[in-house]
Formats: structure tokens, C-alpha cells, sequence
């Protein structure tokens, strides 16, 4: 049989059984079993079962279940909870705060499961609800969620990153700072654009100074010592129009309490260096993960470990560490863990299988016999994901995408480090851009009452600074390299 009709039938009966709703790891054992059996007959099961230990079995990928430990730990701990109250106190009365809060949010979450999906709609659920009852615009605020979920696959520790290294053979190390960089790049230009979307239309928040005038004024109203406290008891069945608030689900309680909490000082000397000091021990825990690669003490394996110590000093400190929760997060980790590692083996032997058949060498073949530029052969190989992403899991994609690109990437001399971070990028990209975006959905379905129009209208922006941060990328592609250069 031709390798390319080999490697279509293969492709189309994964996105079938993809279709179908069948978990990723049942998906690729039935492609990968029903290969052999067609190729080998069943003396190539004995190859199979081989390449699986071997592929489950490597050092590399030793990290991966010491990274879902420690955001286990953090994660149950409350820990987390914790460090954002504290960037909360930190970032205090600066115009916007809450939209600069939830992209904080979404990348210290992401960072921790990885999962753009996840983190939308965990969001969705617990902070969008929030967002709309204090009149906070919501297509801004749709904005700020999906474009910080969306930098989850890339900050480091992302457990993706740790995958592709492992299976591309490029160091997993470089792959981890490569993501700095340009998630930070990505977030500020996220902040930058709420901000000034807020200076050009203050409308777009609360308007905060005019709340808490109206609550001292009603509070003066109520008797000669009463203050801003009792003007909110006064104001709290005033209609919303009152408030001078268009387009927010606010009542006058809410808006009313509102305007008490602004009036408080907020983010004083002593107060911010409070703040600072509660986040010393996540500190250490980054200190411990992404510091000691960078020194060269720690390989990725052994900083996983030490991240791993330090979540659980930082739950100590903040007293909430106990048996209980530490078994809670082994028994986890052990699940989450498990698939992950048979979805790794499967794909490595997909890749093993398009060897056999003859595709691997026949896509080199095609590539250098076409001609394309090396522009035009990247912008196909972004494009054919981005799409696919809107459709299908991010992790789904990566695994089918990995065997087939790996042998093209020395053909057209790209640097693997700079080409799969932005390859990451250009998939959650995907993942995000209306109208089929798979994190779309995701947060649609976590928050039912949000309009689809809303939806639709606050991510645009994110794909087009996503779209933007990625051209200054290709053009620059040290922003990417620069950190990995420093690796040992």
C-alpha cells in the first residue's frame, strides 16, 4: 500500500474514533493494534509490547508525574488561594484591576494543569459569575480569560513541553525557558490592551470613585458619624441606573459593598511588602523548578523532584498540609499520570509505524521536492493544527502532528526549540478562535448564561494579539531562544 494512502486512512480513522467520543488512549491503542495486526500479522505484538516499556520507561519522562504532584499539592492545599489574594493586595488600585487579576489567575493555573479547557472553564465557573455581578464588562472579561488560559501549554512547568521533548529528542530543559519569554510577552500585551481599552472607555469597569462618593454622601446622610459603611446599608435598594453602571447585572447591595472596599486603603508600603512576603514560599517553589535548571545544578527530572518538596513546605508554612490531602494528591497523580504515559507510548509508536510504512521518509521526499520557501512550509505547518484545534483536544492534536513533523524540521533547518514552542502557541491559538474554538466552548459551557455574541466578541482580540505575538516571534526568533541559550 502507498505510504500516503497508509498515512491518510490512519489519520482519518483516528479523528473518526476521535469523533465518536472515545478517550484519546483507547483511540491510538486500536490505530496502533490494528496497524501491526495488518503490517506484522501477530508476531508484531511482541514488538509492540516492547516499545511501550521502553517508551514508558524513560528517564525523561520521570518529570511528568513529579509535575502533577507538586500542582496536585498546590492545588488541593488551597495554597493557591492564597497567592492570589496576595497579587489581589499587590496590584491594588491600578484601573482595570480585576481584568489584570483574572489574567494572573489564568496563568498561575494554567501553569499548574496545563490545560487551556481547564482552566476556561474552572473560570468560567467560579470568576465570570463575579466579574458580571460587580458590572465589569463582559466581553472584556471573556478577553482575559480565554487569552490567559490560553498561555497554559507554554508556562513552564507545562507537562506538554515535557511530552514533545521526550519525544522529539530536544532538550527538555530549553523547551521549559523557552515558553518564558513569550508567555510573558503575551500576558503584558493582554494587561496593555485592557488598559487602555478601559482609558479610551472607562465604562468598561465599575466606576468606582463615583460608587464610593454616592455611599460617603448616603452615609453622611444617615447621621453626623456615619461614613461609607452605613452608606451602603442606605444605598443597598437603590435601582442599578443610579449607580451610573450601563450593561452590568449588579444590584445596589453589591455595587454599593463595591464602593466601601475601594474606599479602603489599598496597597500601602506595608501592605504590599505583607502581600510580597506571602508569596516567598511559591517563590521558592519556582526558584526550585526553573532556577536550579538554569544554574545547571538540576536536571528537568530532578528539579520536578525538588518542586515537589517545595509545594509541600508551602503548604506547611501556610498550614495546610495533612495526611489526608497528601494521599488525595498521590491518588491523582497516579490517574492522571497513568493515561498520560499510555497516550505517550501509543503516539511513539504511531510514529514507528509511519516509519515502517514508508511515510516519514516520503513526507522528507515531498517536502524537498515541492520547493516552498521555508515561510510558506511554516505557515502551512501552523495552519494545519490551528484548524484542527478548533475541533479537537490540543492533546489529541500534538500526539497525531509530532511523528509527522519531527523528520520535516531538519529538512527546512528550523530550530526545534523556537519551532515547538510557537507550535504550542499556534494550537491553543486554534483552540480559542471563534466560531468552533474548543476553549470557547469550554467556558460557554461552564458559564450557560453567557450570550454566544459576548463570547464570540471578547475573544477576537486575544487571536488577534495572539496573531501579532506570534509574527514578532517568527521575526524575532530570539525572544524564544534567548533564555534556552543560557541552559547548560
Amino acid at each position: 500500500m502507498d505510504w500516503g494512502v497508509t498515512l491518510s486512512l490512519a489519520i482519518v480513522l483516528i479523528l473518526f474514533l476521535f469523533s465518536t467520543g472515545m478517550p484519546i488512549f483507547i483511540a491510538f491503542l486500536v490505530v496502533n493494534v490494528g496497524g501491526v495486526a495488518l503490517l506484522f500479522g501477530t508476531t508484531g505484538f511482541g514488538m509492540f509490547t516492547n516499545s511501550f516499556y521502553n517508551t514508558v520507561t524513560q528517564d525523561s519522562l520521570m518529570a511528568i508525574p513529579l509535575f502533577i504532584l507538586m500542582g496536585e499539592v498546590l492545588f488541593r492545599s488551597n495554597a493557591v488561594e492564597i497567592l492570589i489574594d496576595s497579587i489581589d493586595k499587590m496590584v491594588g488600585n491600578v484601573r482595570g484591576r480585576h481584568y489584570v487579576l483574572v489574567t494572573a489567575l489564568s496563568t498561575v493555573f494554567g501553569a499548574l494543569s496545563g490545560s487551556a479547557v481547564a482552566v476556561a472553564a474552572m473560570l468560567g465557573r467560579s470568576v465570570m459569575p463575579i466579574m458580571q455581578e460587580r458590572g465589569y464588562d463582559t466581553r472584556l472579561s471573556v478577553g482575559a480569560i480565554l487569552g490567559g488560559a490560553s498561555l497554559a501549554p507554554v508556562i513552564p512547568p507545562s507537562l506538554l513541553v515535557i511530552m514533545i521533548g521526550s519525544m522529539v529528542d530536544t532538550s527538555i530543559a530549553k523547551l521549559l525557558f523557552a515558553g518564558i519569554l513569550p508567555g510573558v510577552m503575551l500576558a503584558s500585551m493582554m494587561v496593555a490592551y485592557n488598559y487602555f481599552r478601559i482609558l479610551r472607555n472607562p465604562k468598561l469597569e465599575p466606576p468606582r470613585d463615583a460608587l464610593a462618593r454616592k455611599a460617603a454622601v448616603a452615609g453622611s446622610g444617615v447621621g453626623a458619624k456615619a461614613g461609607a459603611a452605613e452608606g451602603a446599608v442606605a444605598l443597598r435598594d437603590m435601582p442599578v441606573a443610579e449607580f451610573g453602571v450601563s450593561g452590568g447585572s449588579a444590584d445596589g447591595a453589591t455595587l454599593a459593598v463595591e464602593a466601601v472596599e475601594d474606599l479602603r486603603p489599598r496597597s500601602g508600603a506595608g501592605e504590599f511588602f505583607m502581600a510580597f512576603a506571602r508569596t516567598l514560599p511559591f517563590l521558592v517553589v519556582i526558584f526550585s523548578v526553573m532556577g536550579l535548571i538554569l544554574m545547571g545544578v538540576a536536571t528537568p527530572n530532578e528539579s520536578a523532584g525538588t518542586g515537589v518538596v517545595g509545594a509541600l513546605i508551602a503548604a506547611a508554612i501556610f498550614r495546610k498540609l495533612s495526611v489526608k490531602m497528601f494521599c488525595q494528591a498521590v491518588l491523582g497523580t497516579a490517574a492522571v499520570s497513568t493515561m498520560i504515559l499510555v497516550i505517550i507510548a501509543c503516539s511513539m509508536f504511531f510514529g514507528q509505524l509511519l516509519s515502517f510504512t514508508g511515510a516519514s521518509g516520503g513526507l522528507i521526499q515531498l517536502a524537498s521536492e515541492l520547493g516552498l520557501s521555508s515561510g510558506w512550509t511554516f505557515l502551512v505547518l501552523m495552519l494545519i493544527p490551528f484548524f484542527l484545534c478548533m475541533f479537537i483536544d490540543l492533546f489529541a492534536v500534538m500526539l497525531i502532528a509530532i511523528p509527522i513533523y519531527d523528520p520535516l524540521l531538519g529538512v527546512y533547518n528550523f530550530d526545534p526549540v523556537w519551532f515547538w514552542t510557537l507550535f504550542l502557541i499556534n494550537m491553543t491559538l486554534g483552540a480559542m478562535t471563534p466560531p468552533f474554538g474548543y476553549t470557547i466552548f469550554s467556558l460557554k459551557g461552564a458559564s450557560p448564561d453567557l450570550p454566544m455574541d459576548d463570547v464570540y466578541a471578547g475573544a477576537w482580540p486575544m487571536v488577534g494579539l495572539f496573531v501579532v505575538g506570534m509574527t514578532i516571534m517568527y521575526f524575532f526568533p530570539s525572544i524564544v531562544t534567548f533564555l534556552p541559550s543560557f541552559v547548560r
